[in-house]
């Protein structure tokens, strides 16, 4: 319990727990650390961020935190190509569940990318998300990047 709200981590894997998780029964997850956005096996990726979300929908969450799309930019895809497939997850996740909070947390800086990348992409992703909230969608942008 946090701050007074009971909560249940849910997800498909369970590595990288803590002891402290580990301990309450929290250590499901659906992270998938390096992966894309959407999966292309023919390009060396197996699996991606949608395909982990597509395997985990069943699990009903009623808030989904959102952290992607460095991982885009360092394979070398471009700021809107980045955009456009983030943007095609939120769709993805808010038609299965359109209920779910969705929180997306901005982009954190990465030392491998050009200046600016990971801003620019964070404007884009925050612009995203405040079109989706305006339509309507239970969505909102959390700029986690002054906690690097």
């Amino acid at each position: 319990m946090a701050k007074g709200f009971d909560f249940q981590f849910v997800g498909i894997y369970n590595h990288n727990s803590t002891p402290l998780l580990d301990a309450n029964e929290q250590a499901q997850h659906s992270a998938l650390s390096g992966a894309e956005i959407f999966d292309d096996p023919s390009a060396g990726r197996p699996i991606g961020v949608d395909s982990v979300w597509q395997s985990s929908a069943y699990l009903q969450p009623n808030l989904i935190l959102l952290m992607a799309g460095t991982n885009e930019l360092v394979a070398g895809h471009s700021i809107a190509a980045a955009a456009t497939n983030y943007a095609a997850l939120l769709s993805d996740i808010h038609s299965e569940d359109p209920s779910a909070k969705v929180i997306c947390g901005s982009c954190p800086p990465c030392e491998a990318l050009p200046a600016g990348a990971i801003d620019s992409l964070n404007v884009a992703i925050r612009q995203d998300v405040a079109t989706d909230h305006a339509q309507g969608w239970n969505i909102s942008f959390a700029d986690v990047g002054n906690s690097y």
